[in-house]
């Protein structure tokens, strides 16, 4: 299944993105995979009693295209935005 994705997504403006709860994904899965990242979620923003997104950690743990081990701190707020340094 995964070995055909890569031939019908190449010349499209599509991406598919894959979530996975576990810390390995399936074996399929991570050779078919161009990047693959891990969210470390490290601390919730709140206003008042309110959660109002969180804080995270973004490895790149695979890739293809360029340099693996990169670390950015990413913002997610539960308003659509998503705010991070070196994005």
């Amino acid at each position: 299944m995964f070995a055909r994705l890569p031939q019908a997504l190449f010349g499209t403006a599509t991406a598919a993105v894959f979530l996975s709860e576990p810390a390995e994904p399936a074996p399929a899965l991570a050779h078919a995979a161009a990047v693959r990242i891990a969210i470390t979620r490290e601390r919730w923003i709140t206003r008042d009693a309110d959660v109002r997104g969180y804080e995270s950690r973004v490895e790149i743990v695979k890739n293809r295209l360029g340099t693996a081990g990169v670390q950015v701190a990413v913002r997610i707020v539960f308003n659509g935005t998503v705010r991070g340094d070196g994005l």
